[in-house]
């Protein structure tokens, strides 16, 4: 029903008037000071494509994030949505309340009607790594 084309994690989006996103502060990593933590801001896009006409069809989206093959944060969007045929949905989600336990690697991914469309790898870092370099 969809191909996703794309998962990013950026610190901010706007629409200008031709409909067009932009997307600011583009990141794959996160270095913080201690640990839990989480980033703020924190924006998660990504952009589906409809393999087919969906008319006022309820999808059920859901973002995961784990650790180690374990789940650590979730995030649940419900709702309807008509899209032609091989136009695109292209949603935002502010996720800056995502804790993050521990330094390491997180696989952030998106399910449509639990269907695993895209995983992208996050990674997160001590800020000491940063001064020790």
């Amino acid at each position: 029903m969809f191909e996703a084309e794309y998962l990013l994690f950026c610190a901010g989006n706007s629409t200008g008037e031709n409909g067009t996103l932009s997307l600011h502060g583009i990141f794959d990593r996160i270095y913080a000071s201690d640990f839990p933590t989480n980033q703020s801001p924190f924006i998660i896009v990504f952009k589906l494509r409809a393999k087919k006409a969906i008319v006022n069809e309820h999808l059920r989206l859901k973002i995961t994030v784990e650790s180690e093959k374990s789940e650590v944060n979730k995030l649940d969007i419900e709702g309807d949505f008509t899209i032609e045929k091989n136009n695109s949905l292209v949603p935002t989600f502010d996720v800056s309340q995502f804790v993050f336990p521990k330094a390491g690697s997180y696989d952030i991914n998106l399910y449509v009607n639990d269907k695993l469309l895209i995983s992208r790898s996050l990674f997160l870092h001590s800020a000491n790594e940063l001064s020790e370099a």
